[in-house]
């Protein structure tokens, strides 16, 4: 069996069953014959297996990322990055977190636990992509969740001048029984299997402005 390691971005089982061109590209990227086809009932949370032709020698492609989220019926699924519409609200619900935006608030839940977190908005966010902005009382820069398939990024707006050391605090409320989050040495929050990665700071340069970074949600490693 050969093994491919390190690679996040993994074409859907249902992009390499599609046109013989999509499917070549998508095979070119993986190093993996045009005719490659996902054996789905072999996926795992980080890993797909490909045979390769009508063969009988396969593929299986470990990235260290979450791939896959589990649906109600417990049947791993691809990740998709994508903010539809649910009413008034826009969701993302095919991911390992499900993210809704509300009336004064981005909600995040886990698949895995009961319950979601608010993050509180003086308004009620907009979604453009796999865009969610949003404003928070008190903060004098403005905030957006990045949906991607592996992770939910919080990102700030450009900060074009000099601001000298700002804290910025998020007004978090837990509702249906939601857990409280749980600090770590490293400074990454946990609960419900979401982690929270240590916020950062995106270093200036001549051609870009500083960006702060929040933490990023994303289900831990198996």
């Amino acid at each position: 069996m050969l093994a491919i390691a390190g690679y996040a971005q993994i074409a859907s089982a249902e992009t390499l069953k599609g046109s013989s061109g999509v499917a070549a590209a998508a095979a070119e990227k993986l190093r993996l014959p045009a005719a490659a086809r996902e054996v789905e009932g072999a996926r795992g949370v980080t890993t797909k297996r490909f045979r390769l032709g009508g063969t009988s020698r396969f593929a299986e492609v470990a990235t260290g990322r979450v791939l896959h989220h589990r649906d109600a019926e417990g049947i791993l699924r691809d990740n998709r990055a994508s903010l539809g519409r649910d009413g008034v609200d826009r969701l993302a619900d095919e991911l390992p977190v499900t993210v809704r935006t509300i009336a004064g608030g981005v909600a995040i839940a886990s698949r895995a636990a009961a319950g979601r977190m608010v993050f509180a908005t003086t308004e009620r966010p907009a979604a453009t992509g796999k865009r969610i902005s949003m404003r928070v009382a008190g903060h004098d820069v403005g905030w957006f969740w990045e949906v991607a398939e592996t992770e939910l990024k919080l990102v700030s707006a450009p900060i074009t001048s000099p601001r000298g050391v700002r804290r910025y605090s998020f007004p978090i409320r837990y509702e249906g029984g939601f857990a409280l989050l749980a600090a770590a040495r490293d400074g990454s929050l946990a609960s419900a299997g979401m982690t929270f990665g240590a916020p950062c700071c995106s270093a200036p340069t001549a051609s870009r402005t500083t960006a702060a970074r929040g933490g990023r949600a994303r289900r831990p490693r198996p």
